[in-house]
């Protein structure tokens, strides 16, 4: 009895763990946007927010008009192709800090004709669509 609920126990704890996959967090997305363990935490509205893309320092930016709600990721190299593997360093505002993180991996997981590319950060659950222009 003792071993079927330690049993029962492993299988709840496996099954209620989140599992973040691109397929269903990023993909999906169609818009420059950023998101974390599957949480919005920003999405690009042209009407209230500005992009950027420096090319020589393979910087994308999005920020809102007010400066206020925003996210800057400068990556190792130009991410182009599906497929591609890069480290960045990444930053953006929540609702009552600034978050950072460096030496992220990323992966290209899609790319399309108008210069989007969904990138996806495996270790941390991060998922990232950003324009190149």
């Amino acid at each position: 009895m003792k071993k079927s609920l330690t049993l029962l126990f492993i299988l709840l704890c496996i099954c209620g763990c989140n599992r973040f996959d691109p397929e269903d967090i990023l993909l999906p997305r169609e818009d420059i946007s950023l998101t974390v363990k599957g949480e919005i935490m920003l999405t690009y509205d042209p009407l209230k927010f500005q992009l950027g893309y420096n090319e020589e320092r393979n910087e994308f930016r999005v920020f809102d008009d007010n400066v206020s709600n925003w996210f800057t990721l400068t990556c190792s190299s130009r991410p182009t192709g599906t497929g591609d593997t890069l480290s960045a360093d990444l930053s953006w505002t929540t609702d009552n800090s600034t978050k950072s993180r460096h030496g992220l991996q990323f992966s290209v997981e899609r790319t399309d004709n108008d210069g989007k590319i969904w990138l996806w950060c495996k270790e941390e659950a991060i998922g990232i669509v950003v324009k190149a222009f």
